[in-house]
């Protein structure tokens, strides 16, 4: 399966509130349960937050993808700085580390030559049978 849907947003607060808005209507489409849906938007906003709130070389833009796969759903944040490298994110956002790490069921953290960084979050589904994979496109 492993569809990708791609949104790009400023990298401003007032436009957070439109990638929890998509991750809900993504999640619930997958038929995710209301406090997964809750957890994978928690999960968003505070990946988006630790780049709107950079100290240094705040990007413009934060781009997210989310991947349908098989068991669940991946969203990749990324952003051109390092706020979501893992020792920054420990250091500047680190209560929305612990929230992330927390609510997903796996997190990677990718740091990339040009100085950019990326967050991979996936929340699984509960379970795996082909009744939680009816969404539509």
């Amino acid at each position: 399966m492993n569809e990708e849907f791609n949104l790009e947003i400023p990298s401003d607060p007032k436009y957070i509130s439109m990638v929890r808005l998509a991750a809900g209507g993504l999640a619930s489409r997958m038929n995710f349960s209301e406090e997964d849906i809750d957890d994978i938007k928690v999960c968003l906003s505070e990946a988006c937050n630790s780049i709107v709130q950079s100290r240094e070389n705040k990007p413009d833009l934060i781009k997210i993808s989310f991947i349908f796969k098989e068991n669940g759903l991946a969203m990749k944040v990324h952003s051109d700085n390092d706020a979501l490298e893992e020792k920054v994110w420990d250091s500047e956002h680190r209560m929305g580390k612990v929230f992330v790490e927390t609510l997903a069921d796996d997190i990677h953290y990718s740091h990339k030559k040009d100085g950019s960084s990326e967050v991979e979050i996936t929340k699984n589904y509960l379970d795996v049978s082909s009744d939680y994979l009816k969404y539509k496109h």
